[in-house]
């Protein structure tokens, strides 16, 4: 990933990086983080939320065959009844989500149905305690309760 040092690195790359994981089988999840690739400013405390479980026992005993593949236009991550494709090339954005091999009696062509499709205008984030005029400018009024501002 490339670094983040100062502003003008920003400019016409993206600032959204997404990533898709399967904790678990016929999971998928699917995450979209800003500024992944910007130097952390924080030095901690750094703690485990759960130190007492292994994380590591949870993915010998999988049976759902996950596989991850790249090619020259996306990346895929497919379990035996999911997959999530992302088109990775250029001013191009789109990450399918379909389900395959699973058959609906009710509905034959499902096999390989379109569950959801993420676009490019689909993935945001949000930023609390700002003003709607200026994402970076704090409140002028003494009490303003909770502002919440999607960018």
């Amino acid at each position: 990933q490339p670094s983040i040092n100062h502003r003008g690195d920003i400019l016409n790359t993206p600032t959204i990086a997404i990533g898709c994981a399967s904790p678990s089988p016929d999971v998928l999840l699917p995450a979209a983080y800003h500024w992944k690739a910007q130097t952390k400013t924080t030095n901690g405390p750094h703690l485990e939320a759960s130190p007492d479980i292994d994380v590591n026992e949870f993915s010998p005993g999988r049976q759902d065959s996950l596989v991850a593949t790249k090619t020259d236009t996306g990346l895929k991550l497919s379990t035996n009844t999911l997959r999530a494709t992302v088109n990775t090339r250029p001013h191009v954005f789109t990450i399918d989500i379909k389900s395959h091999g699973v058959s609906n009696l009710d509905n034959p062509s499902s096999a390989h149905e379109l569950l959801t499709q993420l676009g490019r205008r689909s993935v945001g984030y949000v930023k609390r305690g700002t003003t709607a005029g200026h994402p970076n400018a704090t409140p002028d009024d003494p009490d303003p309760g909770e502002r919440w501002v999607t960018l």
